[in-house]
């Protein structure tokens, strides 16, 4: 093997790997990055391969991270992957630059390896939410429990979009669009934490209504953040000509945060308008909606191969304009009434296309 150049071990190395022999595969990739120069690290004899590249030895440490948990169920290359940030950092900080430094893909695969290392912190943010205790205490103890884990969400929040804006700054092209698909879930996932807050035990039917009504209030930002964020991705994702499952999520989240936040902005508009104007629909329009409303819900179940954009889109209308129907909120019925028909016309299309 000391006679092999780094790139035939790679190859090598890629075909043990394809084959299911990671074993071999592992001790070929170690031997790239453990030995970077000939025996004894003297200058290369004659007919004797040159030391490997950055660019190698960057690939032969992340192939070698990415089978250590297929080589020992369980194992932690967290360590591995530290020292594979920090040997980069000082092959790249090589004072007068000079070919210890030089690189062409080693960019893409720190940015998968910090990508890599932000996955934890990411998992661990997503389940934190804000129910308050789970036990009966004191009022104090129950408000000390909403501020902790309010709080918590928040530093959560700054660690995780410090660890993929860590990606960005990579220079990665395909993980620095995963990254930004990530920080969308992230925004996303704060808006959902905000808007399914639960009440503090010992308000009122009506404080609880104004408590949710505030902290409702701080998703909307989340959510504008998300749609920056895919956008901002979709745009990479361009430049790069790239596509794969990050961009279509994208895509398909971005379509439906936008029509959300269309329906919040009508509804809010609805809300301002109905207080000033004060007028009151009538029954027959009452039942005229509902009867759409449940149609579509009827649609959705009935018609075949929809697509799950405009599925996801017409769900969130139902449920945007139930509660109003139900309530019977007379006076923002006009407002809602063009959402309801526009979501019918949307499955209307979609559905034909599926039966097509």
């Amino acid at each position: 093997m000391a006679k092999l150049s780094a790139a035939s071990q790679l190859d090598i190395a890629e075909g043990y790997e394809a084959d299911g022999n990671y074993q071999q595969a592992s001790t070929i990739y170690l031997n790239v990055f453990e030995h970077p120069t000939t025996p004894a690290n003297v200058s290369p004899r004659t007919g004797e391969p040159p030391p490997p590249t950055l660019d190698e030895v960057m690939l032969a440490r992340l192939r070698y991270g990415l089978l250590m948990d297929k080589l020992v169920q369980g194992a932690d290359p967290t360590t591995h992957w530290q020292e594979t940030l920090a040997f980069f950092e000082a092959a790249t900080l090589t004072p007068n630059g000079g070919a210890a430094s030089e690189h062409e893909l080693s960019d893409e695969y720190v940015g998968q390896i910090m990508y890599i290392l932000a996955e934890p912190a990411f998992h661990k943010f997503v389940v934190m939410r804000i129910n308050g205790p789970t036990s009966k205490v004191s009022q104090k103890a129950e408000d000390k429990a909403y501020t902790d884990q309010l709080l918590g969400k928040a530093q959560a929040l700054v660690v995780i979009e410090k660890a993929y804006t860590g990606v960005l700054d990579t220079g990665s092209g395909e993980w620095g669009v995963a990254a930004l698909v990530k920080l969308g879930q992230v925004y996303e996932d704060m808006a959902e934490t905000f808007n399914t807050c639960t009440c503090p035990s010992y308000l009122t039917a009506g404080q609880c209504n104004i408590f949710s009504a505030h902290i409702g209030e701080k998703a909307f930002p989340q959510l504008e953040k998300a749609v920056a964020v895919y956008s901002e991705a979709l745009t990479m994702a361009g430049e790069q000509r790239l596509e794969n499952e990050d961009t279509i999520y994208a895509t398909r989240r971005l379509a439906v945060v936008r029509a959300a936040e269309d329906t919040r902005i009508t509804l809010a508009k609805a809300v301002a308008d109905a207080d000033r104007e004060g007028w009151r629909r009538s029954e027959s329009k009452l039942r005229d909606l509902s009867d759409t409303v449940a149609s579509l819900e009827g649609d959705l179940k009935n018609c075949p191969k929809l697509d799950p954009t405009v599925v996801e889109i017409v769900h969130m209308t139902i449920e945007q304009v139930k509660p109003i129907l139900q309530e019977q909120e007379y006076k923002l019925y006009g407002d809602v009434e063009p959402l309801i028909v526009d979501a019918r016309s949307l499955l209307d299309r979609s559905c034909r296309a599926g039966h097509k």
